[in-house]
């Protein structure tokens, strides 16, 4: 069975939330991609609050992009 994307995409935002403190850890180098994910993730519970299916999909992409 597939994961809906209501079920995805929280978990994925979980993942990402769980990602920033380690890339914190490594340095003022990585205040970017942290200032990035966070953006996203703001951005993730704004599109679910406003029911837009297409921002979903949107930030769900950009949220799986990143990898540690």
């Amino acid at each position: 069975m597939t994961e809906s994307l209501g079920e995805a995409l929280p978990k994925r935002m979980a993942q990402v939330r769980e990602m920033i403190p380690i890339c914190e850890s490594l340095g003022p180098g990585c205040d970017f991609i942290v200032a990035c994910m966070k953006a996203d993730l703001q951005k993730a519970e704004t599109v679910i609050a406003a029911g837009d299916v297409v921002g979903m999909i949107d930030v769900y992409r950009s949220l799986m992009d990143y990898k540690l």
